[in-house]
């Protein structure tokens, strides 16, 4: 039988393949404050080459974490909100787009 997520065993108080919030074993990607360059060219939904060329140029902060290069999920949000704010013609409402 396969089963995704956390198994509660039944001493818990669970059925056996039920997922419980309390005892998940990875923690979820939405919860991250820094995620790979790969899973963060995903959420982009462009290739890694051109995030790579976005944080080269520093229009995506990245950060460094030992050896390992890691994207905030938070710059990846601002990077967005800024190219939102660069469609907006000046003085024009969303009415007007």
């Amino acid at each position: 039988m396969e089963t995704t997520g956390a198994v509660a065993s039944a001493d818990q108080g669970g059925e056996w393949g039920t997922p419980r919030p309390d005892s998940t074993i990875w923690p979820d990607q939405r919860d991250q404050l820094l995620v790979t360059v790969v899973d963060a060219a995903r959420r982009l939904g462009i290739s890694r080459s051109l995030l790579y060329e976005l944080l080269a140029c520093g229009e995506i902060e990245s950060v460094h974490v030992g050896r390992l290069r890691r994207v905030p999920v938070e710059s990846l949000a601002e990077y967005v909100s800024r190219l939102r704010r660069r469609d907006v013609p000046a003085g024009a409402t969303l009415n007007q787009r």
